[in-house]
C-alpha cells in the first residue's frame, strides 16, 4: 500500500492509523350505502438547518461512557461509527452528513469525516463541505497539486490501526475538541486530537498543522469505544 498524504488534524486519524504503511384505502360500509370517502394526510419529515433531517439524539450532557445505538461498518478496511439517532442520517457517494448536534454527534463525525477525506472516492468534495480551518485551503490545494481528484491511497486489509476510545477534552454548542485513541496492528496506541465545529446545520472537522497525535502506553483515562 502506498503512505497516503499527512494533511494536519483532519488527517490524524488516518495517518496515524497508516504510519508504518507503504500504502389510498377505502372505508367498509353498508349494502345500501356508499363507502365514506376518505383522505390522507401526508407530514414532510422536519428539516433542520443545512438540510439535513430532524435526528432523535438530543442528549448533551457529558459524554464519559460509550454512546449507545452505533453500529460499525467496514470503509476501506477502516470501522466506521453510524447511529440511527445521531447520525449520519445522509449518504452521498462516499461522503456522510448529518450528524446529530450531540456530543455522540461530534464524536462520530470526528470519526467519519476524517477517515473519508482521506480515504473516499470523492475525497475533495468531504474536504470542500465538510472541513475548515487555518490550513485547508493550502493542504487542499497542494494534494491536488499532487494527486489531482484521483485517489489518495489504498489501504491493504490489516494494515490499518482502528478507533479504540475517546475522551472528550471540551464541548459546547459550537465546538467540540476531542482525543480519539487509535490502536495499531501491533498493538501500540496514539492519541489523535480532533476539533469539530458546528457550522450551517451539520458538524465540520478542523485543518490545523499545529494539531500533533502522541503516543501513549495505556488506554487509561479514554473511555473504550470501537468496532473492532
Amino acid at each position: 500500500m502506498r503512505r497516503l498524504p499527512v494533511a494536519g488534524a483532519l488527517a490524524v486519524l488516518v495517518t496515524a492509523a497508516l504510519a508504518g504503511c507503504t500504502n389510498g384505502q377505502s372505508a367498509a360500509g353498508g349494502t345500501d350505502k356508499a363507502p365514506a370517502p376518505t383522505s390522507s394526510v401526508t407530514t414532510a419529515p422536519q428539516v433542520q438547518t443545512g438540510g439535513c433531517p430532524v435526528l432523535a439524539d438530543r442528549d448533551t450532557s457529558p459524554l464519559t461512557r460509550a454512546p449507545k445505538d452505533v453500529q460499525w461498518a467496514i470503509f476501506r478496511t477502516e470501522a466506521l461509527p453510524q447511529s440511527t439517532a445521531a447520525g449520519p442520517a445522509v449518504t452521498e457517494r462516499d461522503m456522510t452528513r448529518c450528524f446529530a448536534h450531540t456530543p455522540t454527534g461530534a464524536l462520530i463525525a470526528a470519526v467519519q469525516i476524517s477517515t473519508r477525506a482521506m480515504l473516499a472516492s470523492n475525497w475533495t468534495e468531504v474536504w470542500e463541505k465538510q472541513t475548515y480551518g487555518p490550513d485547508k485551503d493550502a493542504t487542499l490545494k497542494q494534494l491536488r497539486t499532487q494527486f489531482g481528484n484521483g485517489s489518495l491511497g489504498t489501504p491493504d486489509p490489516g494494515e490499518l490501526g482502528q478507533v479504540a476510545g475517546f475522551h472528550f477534552v471540551t464541548y459546547n454548542d459550537d465546538t467540540a475538541v476531542i482525543d480519539l485513541l487509535m490502536r495499531y496492528p501491533d498493538g501500540s496506541l496514539q492519541v489523535t486530537p480532533q476539533t469539530v465545529r458546528w457550522h450551517n446545520g451539520d458538524w465540520q472537522v478542523e485543518i490545523n498543522e499545529n494539531a500533533q497525535r502522541r503516543t501513549v502506553k495505556s488506554a487509561a483515562g479514554f473511555v473504550p469505544w470501537g468496532g473492532i
